[in-house]
């Protein structure tokens, strides 16, 4: 997402790499007010139940390969980036992309 304008860190650039947890990953994001990109169902459910991850892109596409799910993360680019703006909890999936009122 860096080649496209977005400040993004990947999570093996934070203090404990990615052995950094959830907890840790949910406050980051929120203090510095960036968007958590992430497969794991854990965040969604924290989301849902304590607003946490404050904005969130849910990717459901079951197993990829890295350069198929950034393909597919560029190919609808735009629509998120649009998605985020309405909603803090957007979902990709292979189909779809859905944004979460609250």
């Amino acid at each position: 997402m860096i080649a496209a304008g977005h400040d993004a860190r990947h999570t093996r650039e934070l203090p404990n790499g990615n052995a950094t947890s959830d907890e840790d990953i949910m406050t980051i994001a929120d203090h510095e007010d960036r968007v958590v990109m992430t497969k794991d169902g854990d965040f969604r459910n924290s989301h849902l139940l304590r607003g946490r991850p404050r904005r969130l892109l849910h990717v459901r596409v079951g197993n990829l390969s890295n350069e198929s799910l950034l393909a597919m993360v560029v190919g609808h680019l735009v629509e998120i980036e649009e998605a985020l703006l309405r909603c803090h909890h957007v979902e990709l999936t292979a189909t779809s992309l859905i944004c979460h009122l609250e």
